[in-house]
């Protein structure tokens, strides 16, 4: 069977740098929060400001950490203090990381990577599988086969998600998408009718 990871960077929209949006995102989520690892920006001009928002709220979704334009170290430990749990999953912002960055992620007891697509490793390639990587797993992102697949911004990249799934339905393969929180805001109901089909695909295992 067929497993689909969905990747959601949570960060601000991108004019208004606006984040209260997110007091009410996660709601949308409430049936099918397990389907989908939620990565919660550090960094840049934000700060830690996502992870003071949701901190004191009860989400029962599967997290990682999405670091922007802050030293690797730091990241981990602001995450860690603010939630209160040590980061299991990381997905590196703009897909730009380093084997020195994956090893200090094995240091601190991050196991996986869903940093992986093919135009930032100068590779091709419509879904590639998890391997091992510098002491943690790589999961790497579907792309078109250069640009990650998000089937929430594009007509032809929920297309192509669609062949990928119905190509692969009946194998034991991994297919990792990846979208970002503002997109629903962003695409509208065009966004939110695509993000629904896919969630509730049958004959597919969503998850890890």
């Amino acid at each position: 069977m067929l497993s689909i990871i969905f990747s959601c960077h949570v960060e601000p929209q991108r004019k208004s740098r606006d984040i209260l949006y997110l007091k009410t995102f996660f709601l949308l989520f409430k049936k099918h929060a397990k389907k989908i690892i939620f990565f919660l920006m550090v960094g840049d001009d934000i700060k830690n400001e996502i992870l003071d928002l949701i901190k004191d709220r009860k989400f029962d979704f599967s997290f990682g950490l999405h670091p922007h334009k802050v030293e690797l170290n730091k990241a981990i430990a602001i995450c860690t203090k603010s939630l209160g749990l040590k980061p299991k999953f990381i997905s590196f912002g703009h897909w730009d990381y380093t084997d020195e960055m994956l090893s200090i992620c094995a240091k601190n007891d991050i196991e996986i990577d869903f940093s992986y697509s093919a135009y930032k490793k100068n590779d091709t390639y419509f879904f590639k599988q998890p391997f091992d990587a510098a002491g943690i797993k790589e999961y790497p992102v579907a792309c078109d086969p250069r640009i990650p697949i998000n089937p929430l911004t594009s007509y032809y990249h929920f297309f192509l998600a669609m062949v990928l799934i119905t190509l692969l339905s009946f194998s034991n393969k991994m297919l990792h998408l990846t979208f970002h929180s503002y997109d629903l805001i962003e695409q509208g109901i065009t966004a939110k009718v695509r993000l629904f089909i896919l969630l509730n695909l049958p004959f597919i295992k969503y998850g890890l």
